[in-house]
């Protein structure tokens, strides 16, 4: 089990390397860094954070968001995006 952990923890820290910028402009979605960072996304970690539904704020076309929602989950080492704290917050307090 120690075994297959290794190589996905260390996946997080080559992406959480890079600027924001270098990360998208690899993924040819530089076009989105302005509008990430004027939202407060200013890192890869923000957006590893990030739920998957807020990604619909940025108007990405559809091979886009798919592009970047593979890529993140890589470098989370294969967990999906954060569910919507919206969601969830109003499903706990009903």
């Amino acid at each position: 089990a120690c075994g297959l952990l290794g190589p996905q923890t260390t996946a997080p820290t080559d992406v959480v390397s890079l600027s924001l910028e270098e990360f998208l402009s690899k993924l040819d979605l530089a076009e989105y860094h302005s509008k990430f960072e004027a939202s407060g996304i200013v890192d890869v970690e923000g957006l590893l954070r990030m739920p998957e539904d807020d990604l619909d704020a940025f108007n990405l076309r559809k091979l886009e968001k798919r592009k970047l929602l593979h890529h993140l989950q890589k470098a989370r080492g294969g967990e999906p995006a954060p569910t919507s704290s919206n969601k969830t917050a109003d499903d706990t307090n009903l």
